[in-house]
């Protein structure tokens, strides 16, 4: 199926405290055409799962990960449509994006942003502009299409609160491989340095995917 997304639903996540970020998110969608975007409401404190700052190392990324989680249950894991899922530190990568793409039929997920992460990631070429993909980490531009797997990133979104652990990486390594996910080989969305005071993560959202065959390559 061939989407353009600009036309998609779009939500971005944003604390309130961070005004200039929304305005920036506001600025950068409505450049680049997206019609239907909107602010989601961020977490900055959990009831439910008993976490503090004192009492887990997690917290701004399980904080991350429950607005995620409640974003989903919110939209497509009640309505069942596809969800355009953006984090408000992205930048785009104006020489590379590109808006229309052709996403397999059996698409659970397509990463329009990823992560290197620990680099044991799998991406196997689908078509010019799509891989298959596990173990990718990162939640900053997602695009979900299948309710179920929205569904699985809940889950284990919380089962990595509980844990105490990231839970992007629970995605990568509990979530990806049961689905068919897909992500642009070459990132369309980025996690600004500019954006981010603490953490840095230009060096590994920026770079394309190195694909399965090309690292077979270089054996």
């Amino acid at each position: 199926m061939k989407i353009d997304i600009r036309e998609m639903r779009t939500k971005w996540i944003n604390l309130d405290k961070d005004t200039t970020k929304a305005e920036q998110m506001i600025t950068l969608l409505d450049s680049h055409g997206f019609t239907s975007h909107d602010r989601f409401n961020a977490m900055c404190e959990d009831e439910e799962f008993g976490i503090t700052r004192d009492n887990c190392q997690w917290f701004g990324t399980h904080m991350c990960g429950l607005s995620h989680r409640k974003l989903l249950q919110d939209t497509i894991i009640t309505d069942g449509k596809p969800i355009f899922v953006l984090e408000d530190d992205v930048e785009v990568e104006v020489d590379k994006i590109k808006y229309e793409i052709e996403v397999p039929d059996d698409a659970d997920a397509v990463y329009l942003g990823t992560s290197q992460g620990d680099c044991n990631y799998s991406a196997i070429n689908v078509n010019e502009d799509l891989a298959r993909v596990e173990r990718i980490f990162a939640t900053h531009a997602i695009i979900h299409f299948n309710p179920e797997y929205s569904k699985a990133v809940a889950k284990i979104t919380e089962d990595a609160v509980k844990g105490d652990g990231p839970f992007d990486v629970g995605i990568a390594y509990g979530v990806q491989k049961d689905f068919n996910v897909y992500a642009v080989k070459t990132p369309y969305f980025y996690q600004a340095d500019s954006k981010n005071t603490v953490n840095k993560y230009e060096y590994i959202t920026r770079i394309p995917l190195l694909l399965n065959d090309e690292e077979s390559n270089l054996l």
